[in-house]
């Protein structure tokens, strides 16, 4: 009987997943991804693709059946935090090595999570106050908070978009934060908020082992702080990493992470202290990491599970090489009648590839939690000045033109 051929469940076909999917399926695995329709980004890369939402734990056990019928199912993963508990759901079913976590809650209950930090000794915001709906702290500490710089966000990882930064505060903004936070979630969690620019830092675990992945440093739209704009690898030198790499591992250990991948957001301050805000049981931007020929986390993460004895080659090596993704946001609503700056975009200095996923001709929408998507932009470089030409151009002549007579 033939061997059979090694498959990946991949949960998540979005356009920052173009070049992850497509270096595992040059390395001969059949990836089935999934997305809620047909047109995925990644059909093109992608050995298959499922229209199943990352959230149906039953769909995703089917898909994973049907694919064990004539391949071997060696991994599952999921690119965004609400894909978790079907991760784990659909590993369990398989009976995959991996991921391995003492719960799926410590990962998905931000409250939980910054509880169990705190418990361990490392560095998290002072929580506030945790809520489900129809709950509002009590008048007094509404009081006590009046005039502070919080952060009110949901409760729940499954739910990372209603992020509110509140500096210098009044009971208003705080009331509307909370209404805002209900009407998608179903708790809320406020916290102090902490000075200093946002990074991440990505970890393998492998049978209790840690292994650091990279580090990034991410640029937020102005207008809405839970949108990443700019994604820079790495995020610091030597002594950033060894430190970063260092509270990713507490924090996997903390959590009961035996075997997976996970990515810690941090804020640094202007001293170099570091805070943890959230852990989430994936990687960040492992297409820059592979661009920038530093190893692929994922190739090792899945060869790994498959027993193959060669997937340490396929962890980070020191390259000195730096990467950046840029995602371009669009700041009107309307629709799209010429998009300037494309045709020299690769041209510039360092670009290494581009995905858009608007066109002329496409009726875009701009709100207050809200910007359509234009394109990603991936660029390398020997060093971070090499790529912020690329950078200026994406963020300053790339530009969607946007008839909004019709809005």
């Amino acid at each position: 009987m033939p061997e059979l051929e090694d498959a990946i469940l991949y949960i998540g076909g979005g356009a920052s997943q173009i070049v992850p999917i497509a270096s595992l399926s040059e390395a001969a695995f059949y990836v089935a991804a999934t997305d809620r329709n047909l047109s995925s980004p990644c059909a093109t890369v992608a050995s298959d693709v499922f229209t199943v939402d990352a959230t149906d734990i039953a769909g995703l056990i089917e898909v994973a059946d049907k694919i064990s019928k004539h391949r071997r199912l060696v991994g599952v993963y999921g690119v965004a935090d609400y894909a978790f508990a079907s991760v784990m759901a659909v590993a369990r079913h398989i009976g995959l090595k991996g991921p391995v976590a003492e719960s799926v809650e410590l990962f998905t209950d931000k409250a939980r999570t910054v509880t169990r930090l705190r418990d361990n000794g490392l560095p998290v915001p002072e929580t506030h106050w945790v809520g489900q709906p129809g709950k509002r702290p009590p008048p007094k500490q509404l009081e006590a908070l009046s005039g502070q710089n919080i952060v009110v966000k949901a409760r729940s990882l499954n739910n990372s978009s209603g992020v509110h930064v509140l500096p210098g505060c009044n009971l208003d903004m705080i009331h509307a934060a909370i209404d805002s936070i209900y009407a998608q979630s179903d708790g809320v969690l406020i916290e102090s908020f902490v000075e200093g620019y946002i990074a991440n830092v990505d970890g393998l675990m492998l049978d209790g082992s840690f292994f650091s992945i990279s580090t990034t440093r991410r640029r937020n739209d102005p207008d809405i702080p839970s949108i990443c704009t700019t994604m820079i690898q790495p995020a610091g030198g030597p002594e950033f990493t060894e430190k970063a790499s260092a509270l990713a591992e507490s924090a996997a250990r903390a959590l009961g992470m035996v075997t997976g991948p996970l990515t810690v957001d941090l804020i640094v301050a202007g001293d170099g202290e570091m805070t943890i805000l959230e852990v989430s049981p994936h990687f960040h931007n492992i297409g820059s990491e592979i661009l920038r020929k530093n190893g692929n986390p994922l190739l090792a993460y899945f060869t790994w599970l498959r027993g193959d004895p060669g997937w340490r080659t396929y962890l980070p090596n020191g390259s000195a090489r730096h990467g950046v993704l840029c995602q371009k946001l669009i700041d009107q609503s309307g629709t799209i009648v010429s998009i300037e700056g494309r045709e020299e975009l690769a041209r510039q200095p360092g670009y290494a590839a581009s995905h858009f996923v608007r066109d002329v001709g496409d009726r875009v929408s701009c709100g207050p939690l809200h910007k359509d998507l234009l394109c990603l932009v991936w660029a390398t470089g020997r060093n971070e000045g090499e790529i912020n030409a690329l950078i200026e151009h994406v963020e300053c002549h790339l530009v969607a033109v946007i008839n909004n007579s019709d809005t």
